[in-house]
């Protein structure tokens, strides 16, 4: 962990716990928990200062960018990280300090992660279908513009004067009156 408190490892052992926060996955003795986005924002919050308190306020400024949120929608993640976390001695993972904040009690630590092979979970194929769209939309469009511009009349100012003529419908002959 560095000294500004942020975690920079990508795998986390939280008591008996590995934690992969990119994975969004706990495992433990009692198996492998895939948990909630902002479930892991929560315990990444309290695992950056373990054994210290986390105010509520600083929580929801590490999770919701200080968007106003509910207390339900905190109270409801760290039940969640109750349940992800229990121990089989029955400890209480995270401590509540009432109308303050949280706090860790499990002992945390970082692992060094050697470099993997790609999982499916970390790469996403998101992208790829929206690109598509985005290439046959475009492409479309150019066929459109095409084709609405080779059939239109031509409007080029070098017309011939017969040709203005007939375009215009102007007579054949022009008479000039005298002003006086």
């Amino acid at each position: 962990m560095s000294s500004d408190g942020a975690l920079k490892s990508e795998l986390l052992h939280v008591g008996a716990f590995v934690v992969m926060p990119r994975l969004l996955t706990i495992k433990g003795p009692h198996g492998e928990e895939q948990i909630q986005p902002r479930v892991m924002s929560v315990l990444v919050a309290l695992a950056s200062r373990p054994g210290e308190v986390v105010t509520r306020e600083e929580v929801g400024a590490w999770v919701w960018q200080g968007r106003a949120v509910s207390d339900d929608a905190l109270n409801r993640c760290i039940a969640e990280l109750r349940r992800a976390l229990r121990t089989t001695d029955g400890a209480d993972p995270i401590q509540t300090i009432p109308r303050i904040g949280y706090r860790l009690m499990l002992p945390v630590g970082e692992a060094p992660v050697a470099p993997s092979p790609v999982t499916p979970a970390l790469v996403s194929n998101a992208r790829l279908p929206s690109s598509r769209w985005a290439v046959a939309i475009g492409l479309l469009l150019a066929v459109l513009a095409l084709a609405w511009y080779w059939h239109q009349p031509p409007t080029s100012p070098m017309l011939s004067i017969p040709a203005a003529r007939t375009a215009l419908r102007l007579p054949g002959t022009i008479a000039v009156l005298p002003l006086s």
